[in-house]
């Protein structure tokens, strides 16, 4: 509800119930569609379809040495904006991750100042299944970053990183892009 802290979400056929009262203001939103606002009256069945949204189709990613359209690799890559990255207080960039990526696990450490397990194809596999880092071109810790110094983030999780990055990226990139300094004239 528009204003309030109720919500629900849907089961796997797209059913769902509120309890609303006439006047109030529903909004139906999900990944990719355009949310809906829809002013309550007495129905208590609704039938509701959303529009896909295509404010981004046309954005091209730079993923390594590869500029991609945004709707061909949308499956296998995750945008992070600086905006959603910062609204998560952590004095971390790892931390600040969890919940931003779909399939991306973020554990942080118990200990002060130790680094966050992250595994973007799970923990089935054996041995260290940490991605890589790369930091304005550059493999690097992204911890030793100002979380408001970073321009954008791009996790590849697909078999186009390890194309890019070798078996170094078999465990999927997370890629930053800082904000660069502006030069006084």
């Amino acid at each position: 509800m528009k204003g309030s802290a109720l919500g629900t979400q849907t089961d796997s056929s797209g059913a769902f119930s509120i309890h609303g009262t006439k006047g109030d203001l529903l909004l139906i939103s999900f990944v990719g569609y355009e949310t809906r606002e829809i002013n309550l009256s007495s129905d208590i069945f609704l039938i509701v379809h959303l529009q896909k949204s295509i404010n981004n189709l046309n954005e091209v990613l730079v993923t390594g040495y590869l500029s991609e359209a945004a709707k061909d690799i949308i499956g296998s890559v995750a945008i992070v904006k600086p905006k959603e990255l910062t609204a998560m207080p952590a004095g971390q960039v790892e931390p600040m991750l969890q919940g931003r990526v779909a399939g991306m696990n973020v554990i942080t450490q118990a200990t002060p100042g130790a680094g966050s397990l992250i595994s973007i194809h799970g923990y089935g596999n054996f041995g260290d299944v940490s991605p890589l880092f790369i930091v304005d071109g550059s493999p690097a810790d992204i911890n030793n970053l100002n979380p408001d110094d970073i321009q954008t983030v791009v996790v590849l999780k697909d078999a186009g990183s390890a194309a890019i990055y070798g078996v170094r990226g078999a465990n999927g990139v997370i890629e930053v892009t800082t904000k660069k300094g502006i030069q006084q004239g």
